[in-house]
């Protein structure tokens, strides 16, 4: 089974899932002026099967998801459908950003 790497970044108010595929991680790439490093520092964490119900408590709580990889991208296609649309490529990597915003009645 796919794993991806997780890391949650929180605070009192705000909790910020980075994800990428395990096979990424560590590793630069770039595309024209664009370069991205998935460090250890900031994407580094769990190691999680992606079907893994902790996988989806994790992603459920979070405010804002950013990821690479196909295995990601293609997980969070699952969960929010929409996500195909908004993700783009990075040399050839899938990439997204997702921002839960909050409702409130009027």
């Amino acid at each position: 089974m796919a794993r991806v790497s997780v890391k949650v970044h929180e605070t009192s108010q705000y909790t910020m899932v980075a994800m990428c595929d395990e096979e990424l991680l560590g590793r630069e790439f770039s595309q024209g002026k664009i370069k991205v490093r998935l460090t250890h520092e900031f994407f580094g964490g769990l190691l999680l099967d992606v079907d893994s119900p902790e996988l989806e408590r994790v992603l459920s709580r979070a405010d804002s998801i950013t990821a690479f990889g196909r295995t990601c991208v293609e997980k969070l296609v699952k969960i929010f459908p929409t996500v195909r649309e908004a993700s783009v490529e990075v040399a050839g990597i899938p990439h997204v950003q997702i921002f839960k915003m909050p409702f409130e009645s009027m």
